[in-house]
């Protein structure tokens, strides 16, 4: 941790399940960059390094067997769409092992996620994984929110949505703030008379950390 190596203290530290290492398993890496670029695309800066916390353990050189790579694992495909949007230079849009690349380019995707989702983090973070045609179409089988999550066809994506909320709090709370793992405003976007409204707190069952 000290060396900056997250993701392999964050593994060993799972190995040896010492959950109470809060600190060390949910590092602050890279956290004014995220600041900067979380509040130029209109994303919570815990949302973001959740994201980035799930994808790769913020470990820049991360590259997955698709061919996703850099902290927060963008598809070679995704930073041309984004950085065309930004007027960033397709050419450095390329460089995603930079970190200051992969941040500002990935949190701007992760913004444009949740401007197509009314801001509603569960629909944003499955269309992260999955890509946001999908999330549409699923999103149109109306059921309560914590139904819905478990009725996404993806084991990796009900996965990612539901680690995505609860690494987020976590953030949250590591910044000295508290907040439900879902808000009343994304419970009501899947069912008017939701009864989890009551308690605001979903019935799924919470990932491995």
């Amino acid at each position: 941790s000290q060396w900056h190596w997250h993701d392999i203290a964050i593994a060993t530290l799972a190995q040896s399940k010492a959950w109470n290492e809060v600190k060390i398993r949910f590092p602050m890496a890279y956290s004014e960059l995220f600041a900067d670029h979380a509040l130029k695309h209109g994303v919570p800066m815990p949302l973001a390094m959740a994201v980035a916390r799930r994808e790769s353990g913020f470990w820049n050189e991360a590259r997955s067997p698709v061919g996703a790579e850099g902290l927060m694992q963008l598809m070679p495909s995704t930073p041309r769409l984004v950085a065309k949007d930004l007027n960033f230079p397709v050419s450095i849009a390329q460089s995603l092992n930079d970190p200051a690349v992969n941040i500002q380019l990935g949190t701007a995707y992760l913004g444009q996620m949740l401007q197509q989702f009314n801001d509603n983090r569960v629909l944003a973070l499955a269309a992260y994984n999955a890509g946001p045609g999908r999330v549409k179409r699923w999103h149109q089988r109306k059921a309560p929110l914590d139904a819905w999550i478990e009725s996404i066809p993806f084991k990796e994506t009900r996965a990612y949505v539901k680690a995505g909320l609860l690494y987020a709090g976590i953030y949250r709370q590591l910044n000295g703030g508290v907040q439900p793992i879902v808000f009343p405003s994304e419970i009501m976007q899947f069912s008017d008379s939701d009864p989890l409204l009551e308690g605001l707190q979903p019935m799924v069952q919470p990932p491995s950390l």
